[in-house]
């Protein structure tokens, strides 16, 4: 298997290796990596390497909030890989306006496959990707073209499993290439998995990506993947004060003494939030605006929920109950 990038980040357990026992998200048989509450989307996912070994070029789109196990499920995917030619590469906020830096993470390891791309589109993409001498400005249309052809002629050898991370933070120029390959091949045994924040994958969707939803784990699922000595009664306030955010769990859960795990003392008021968590909203909040904040805010001072869609000339203090 080729590979190329960081590793993934989104979701790993707090014990153990990149294989540990569980992690937030589903279990499969074929997978090495045994992930909990995420049965359906396994097999979905399952489904779309079904679909590229059988020849049949096929994409999706993992859209979720932050925490939710995005990654987790994209991890799972690569292990269950092995015949596939696996080209990754990750999103990363401060890299967002540096042109073409995710499609080169994505296509070097199958650089020596570009004599076999038609002239024109081997010049525009080599010379956006730093690969040729000539400096000229690459043309978008032939740098997504060669994309498509560089795809194909590699999956002409064996399968493609395209993986893209954090798709909200990849260079413009990158994922319209991406995207334009995926809705563009056919038959062609080339599949793409990307993954976004909610917020953030309507470019996906509109390059007619289909979308799949990421919410959080159910109770059973949850009371898996947090310490066995977890009480049912705390492992439901867990969730109810997460959301089933896997990340959540595992931050909050952390935090807490084996009396408070058990239910034996009250657990704290309100739940603690790890650094990791916080750091992982953190840039979502950075991205508010003002009046927006302010009511996340007031909202989160209040702990009430509020009863009506917040408009954007509404006020923070009428709209939270």
């Amino acid at each position: 298997m080729s590979a190329s990038g960081p590793p993934w980040n989104d979701v790993t357990p707090l014990d153990g290796g990149p294989w540990a026992p569980t992690v937030a998200s589903g279990e499969t048989l074929k997978s090495r990596l045994a992930v909990v509450g995420r049965e359906p989307e396994l097999r979905r996912l399952g489904e779309l390497l079904d679909e590229a070994a059988a020849g049949r070029c096929s994409a999706l789109l993992i859209a979720g909030e932050p925490g939710v196990g995005k990654t987790t499920l994209i991890e799972a995917v690569r292990s269950q890989a092995d015949d596939f030619t696996c080209l990754t590469a990750q999103g990363v906020e401060s890299e967002s306006r540096l042109a073409y830096a995710g499609l080169l993470e994505m296509l070097r390891p199958i650089r020596d496959l570009l004599p076999e791309v038609p002239g024109p589109q081997a010049e525009a993409l080599g010379s956006a990707l730093g690969w040729s001498v000539e400096s000229s400005a690459a043309d978008r249309f032939l740098v997504a073209a060669a994309t498509l052809s560089l795809l194909a002629v590699s999956a002409e050898r064996r399968p493609v499993l395209v993986l893209i991370d954090d798709l909200q933070w990849l260079d413009r120029e990158s994922s319209d290439a991406i995207l334009f390959a995926a809705r563009r091949l056919g038959s062609d045994a080339v599949a793409f998995l990307l993954a976004a924040r909610t917020d953030d994958s309507s470019i996906a969707s509109q390059h007619g990506v289909p979308v799949l939803r990421l919410g959080g784990l159910a109770t059973s699922a949850a009371a898996a993947l947090l310490p066995a000595v977890s009480s049912r009664a705390v492992v439901e306030r867990l969730v109810a004060g997460t959301g089933g955010n896997p990340l959540a769990l595992l931050e909050v859960s952390h935090h807490l003494d084996d009396a408070q795990r058990l239910g034996a003392a009250p657990l704290p008021e309100p739940l603690p939030a790890g650094e990791r968590l916080r750091t992982l909203y953190r840039a979502t909040l950075a991205a508010l605006s003002p009046p927006a904040f302010q009511a996340v805010l007031l909202l989160a001072v209040s702990r009430a929920t509020a009863t009506a869609p917040l408009s954007p000339n509404s006020s923070p203090s009428t709209s939270a109950g």
